[in-house]
């Protein structure tokens, strides 16, 4: 069914493969990752998301850089439903070198992922200045969420990123430590 010429059949089986929740499923979304119709294709990177299927996550993460904002959402949910393991991913692709031209793309998509996505940030503070960081805390201060600075609070223990992580809360404002 996914082979189907017809958009509406293919995105009938991606559900129904979602509904059934089969992770060996995943195999078979991942050859039809690049579908011809984007709804499809939006579906099948929910789905994967969904079914936890770790092996897509660097073929979920190397859409980001051609992503237009609905694929960029729906990538950000996908990631979300990963958990740690595929927000650390994220964190990891826009922190790399090899990805600079593509920055922009990631931090878009880890702004959209949300809170969830302050831990992993706070993970590659370690060893640099805070000027180095600087785009690091931009991401959590655009992600304009209190549970933020509440995901923050843990990292004060280390001395390492503390001074940072202070830092980064008086940046977020009143309005993350004080929510109302």
């Amino acid at each position: 069914m996914l082979d189907e010429n017809d958009s509406k059949v293919r995105l009938r089986a991606v559900k129904l493969i979602g509904k059934i929740g089969e992770r060996s499923a995943g195999s078979a979304l991942l050859e039809h990752l690049n579908d011809t119709d984007s709804k499809v294709q939006r579906q099948i990177i929910l789905t994967l998301g969904q079914l936890q299927y770790e092996p897509a996550l660097d073929d979920l993460l190397d859409l980001t850089p051609s992503a237009d904002e609905s694929q960029i959402r729906t990538l950000a949910s996908s990631l979300r439903s990963f958990g740690k393991e595929g927000i650390d991913r994220a964190v990891v692709r826009f922190d790399s070198p090899l990805e600079s031209s593509n920055r922009g793309a990631y931090k878009d998509l880890l702004i959209r992922i949300g809170p969830d996505v302050a831990p992993s940030i706070i993970g590659i503070l370690k060893g640099r200045s805070f000027f180095e960081n600087r785009e690091n805390f931009e991401i959590l201060v655009r992600v304009k969420n209190p549970r933020v600075a509440k995901l923050m609070i843990p990292f004060l223990e280390d001395e390492e990123v503390a001074a940072q992580v202070v830092e980064a809360i008086g940046r977020l404002g009143s309005g993350a430590v004080n929510a109302t």
